[in-house]
């Protein structure tokens, strides 16, 4: 199946419904990248951009600072985060598998990005998406997909991060909308209750990142990357569907409740098959 996907070609029909159900593990790098063309990012600048970036940044970036406070509370739970920019041991073998501390590289990936994309420079919730890629792939790699993930059309996460958030704008009223229209009760609740869409923020900067079990996550990582931003309203709209009838009994709901809690309970395979119904909702309404 990969054999035939030929860099900067849309992915077959077959393999979209593979990607729905989920990449391989062992795939997963080369599909994201793949699904990024990541490589056509790459050939577009001569000589090692990446490396001379990362020089320029140990000198000159301001966001150092902030960036290290963010890597120290992100993924501290996995094992490739949990050490604090070891030097001595930058490698493991725990259960025959060889495990690579990335901390460091975490930061490098982060404070490069952030001279080469002056107009976002570093926002919080970009050390989760790099920490993501670097689960999978290294850090050059991990760079260009941040650096395809913020520009290219289908995601443009870019909006998400500039000042006054100009995407986050749009695509919660978007989303209002389709409350107002397909879960009007629910809409009702929500308003009565004084419960601001704060929660969109935490769900759509990172995907669902750390918002949803670490499998599910995966999955709508999966999904997001094939299909575009499409996925962050559909999976919204689909998460208030899914538990429509559990809502109205919480008349005393805090003003920062995230849903959390029911999230945990999602069945995988069935949030991501309704998931992917909402979005021919959510194309309608945008159409």
């Amino acid at each position: 199946m990969l054999s035939r996907w030929s860099d900067g070609k849309a992915p077959s029909e077959k393999l979209r419904k593979r990607v729905w159900k989920g990449i391989p593990e062992k795939l997963r790098s080369l599909v994201w990248a793949r699904l990024l063309e990541i490589n056509r990012y790459q050939q577009e600048r001569k000589g090692n951009v990446y490396r001379e970036l990362l020089m320029r940044a140990r000198l000159t970036s301001k966001d150092v600072k902030q960036i290290d406070l963010d890597i120290n509370r992100t993924y501290r739970d996995h094992l490739a985060f949990r050490r604090r920019y070891d030097v001595k041991l930058t490698n493991l073998v725990v259960k025959d598998t060889f495990v690579l501390f990335r901390q460091q590289s975490l930061f490098n990936v982060l404070v490069a990005y952030a001279v080469y994309n002056t107009e976002v420079s570093y926002c919080q919730g970009m050390s989760q998406i790099a920490a993501l890629f670097l689960m999978y792939m290294d850090e050059e790699e991990a760079f260009w997909c941040m650096h395809a993930l913020l520009v290219d059309k289908k995601h443009s996460m870019h909006g998400f991060f500039i000042p006054g958030f100009p995407k986050l704008v749009r695509f919660q009223a978007h989303y209002e909308k389709i409350l107002q229209k397909y879960l009007p009760r629910l809409k009702k609740h929500l308003d009565k209750t004084s419960i601001p869409p704060i929660y969109l923020t935490k769900w759509w900067f990172g995907c669902f990142l750390d918002r949803v079990p670490f499998p599910l996550a995966l999955r709508l990582w999966d999904v997001f990357l094939l299909e575009g931003d499409v996925i962050l309203t559909a999976m919204a709209y689909n998460i208030m569907k899914m538990h429509e009838s559990m809502f109205g009994c919480f008349s005393g709901i805090e003003k920062d409740f995230t849903f959390d809690f029911q999230i945990q309970k999602l069945d995988r395979d069935l949030f991501v098959i309704n998931g992917k119904a909402k979005m021919k909702v959510v194309e309608k309404e945008i159409e």
